[in-house]
């Protein structure tokens, strides 16, 4: 009678297990992990059209695996123990053919007078529409400019299969 008790309680883990085993497949299965990198130009604005609280925006295009053209809204600058470097946060939106996509930004920028503007971001993505509903992930990205800004970009995104 043990023997049996312990074999059924055997059949009933694997099964539990295998139940399990399917589950997660079926939610790995679901989602698309890709990766991405490309490149950005952006000018930066200020004065009518930037709903900015701190009046600091910028406008441009990201080509690449993500590609459209975009706004950035900074919420927050403020300066870093590194003189002439500040770090803020901004929402930017992001117009791809296939839906738009949403992150939010936290940059560093190098404004010392006469400097190369070196800049470097981190965008953890919040979500989107069409293609981009439901995306998770990030990109970073770094480059230089000051007023006009260029650089590349890479990251991961997760989407969820249609």
């Amino acid at each position: 009678m043990f023997q049996t008790a312990t074999r059924k309680l055997a059949v009933a883990a694997a099964a539990i297990v295998a139940a399990l085993a399917t589950t997660i497949g079926i939610a790995a299965a679901q989602d698309a992990d890709r990766n991405v990198s490309g490149s950005f130009v952006s000018t930066n604005f200020s004065g009518a059209g930037c709903a900015s609280p701190i009046d600091a925006c910028a406008r441009g295009t990201f080509r690449g695996a993500i590609h459209g053209r975009f706004e950035a809204v900074a919420f927050t600058i403020a300066p870093t123990a590194q003189p002439g470097v500040v770090v803020g946060t901004a929402e930017i939106v992001i117009h791809d053919p296939r839906g738009d996509l949403r992150c939010t930004e936290t940059f560093v920028v190098n404004i010392t007078p006469g400097g190369d503007g070196e800049e470097s971001f981190i965008c953890q993505f919040t979500g989107g529409s069409g293609r981009w509903a439901g995306v998770t992930g990030h990109i970073e990205a770094f480059g230089s400019g000051g007023q006009d800004s260029s650089g590349r970009y890479q990251g991961a995104l997760t989407l969820p299969k249609p």
